[in-house]
């Protein structure tokens, strides 16, 4: 379902590549629109030939289960937003700061997500499991010790890849961005704000940790 999203934006880009900028935008914006009904539709034909009639998904909805499952999405919910409602500010300040404001934040925050998906969630995924069998299981004192490994493992991973980051950001966006239209002023900008990023890792990757635990 993603690859189908992706595979639609990637199609509208090419296919307005040749047009007015303002118009391009606007046709771009249809496209992924369009992309994430495809996914939605995809997941929720999936999902719905597993639940079978309308019955039991009406049943099942009500379910204690589907209760308490909702309850405790709803706190992830809850943070994915406000990391999408900071996500949507940052663009706002960073426009009243400067008009490229919000392209530097954008370059630069593509590469501290790579960061923290190669890197971040790759440790909180291969310890969650681990200690989630722990807590089902009773194991308090194993739990306990698995999820300290885990903190320090991650100390251990993401304090040395925020000073990678600080030191080599400028030649990493100067590589992969800096041409044509990118100057050298944009890699500085995006430097800076890659940097401002990066001291971010740390305290994003514990709080995935903490919340997958919760």
């Amino acid at each position: 379902a993603p690859f189908l999203c992706n595979l639609m934006w990637i199609a509208g880009a090419l296919t307005l590549k040749n047009l007015p900028m303002d118009r391009a935008m606007l046709g771009l914006a249809k496209f992924v629109l369009v992309g994430f009904i495809i996914q939605w539709m995809v997941t929720a034909i999936q999902m719905l030939s597993q639940m079978g009639t309308r019955k039991w998904l009406v049943r099942g909805l009500f379910h204690p289960e589907v209760k308490t499952l909702a309850k405790a999405f709803s706190l992830g919910a809850f943070g994915v937003g406000a990391m999408q409602i900071n996500s949507f500010l940052d663009a706002i300040f960073a426009r009243c700061a400067h008009m490229s404001g919000p392209v530097y934040l954008w370059y630069a925050n593509r590469f501290q997500q790579l960061a923290l998906a190669i890197f971040g969630i790759a440790a909180v995924n291969t310890l969650v499991p681990v200690l989630s069998r722990a807590i089902k299981g009773g194991e308090e004192e194993q739990a306990k010790g698995i999820f300290s490994f885990g903190c320090r493992r991650v100390i251990l991973i993401m304090i040395p890849m925020t000073f990678v980051i600080c030191i080599l950001g400028f030649s990493a966006i100067n590589l992969i961005f800096g041409r044509g239209n990118f100057t050298l002023y944009a890699i500085s900008q995006t430097s800076g704000c890659l940097a401002a990023y990066a001291f971010g890792l740390l305290p994003s990757t514990l709080v995935m940790y903490y919340s997958a635990v919760l």
